[in-house]
């Protein structure tokens, strides 16, 4: 995210997926690797044009090994802007 990044890499090794499931909630994907590995992502707030998502990969003991924080840009068309303005 744009000028509010967590700092992740000091994290790594001390914070826990229960720690992630405190702070954010229940994650709204989740995926496997096949070395037990385990990627959580969550959407931590939106705007008209953008998401800011949070991607966290614990090992298989549940401790973080990496996390990033990133604004993801929107394709917007016509419809979606009058429809985002109406919602204001």
């Amino acid at each position: 995210m744009l000028g509010c990044q967590s700092n992740w890499n000091s994290r790594v090794g001390n914070y826990t997926y229960g720690d992630a499931l405190k702070e954010h909630g229940p994650p709204q994907q989740s995926d496997i690797f096949k070395n037990g590995n385990r990627v959580y992502k969550w959407t931590l707030s939106t705007g008209i044009s953008w998401v800011d998502k949070l991607s966290l990969v614990f090992d298989r003991k549940g401790l973080l090994i990496f996390g990033q924080e990133k604004r993801h840009l929107k394709s917007l068309n016509p419809q979606t802007i009058q429809e985002s303005i109406k919602n204001l």
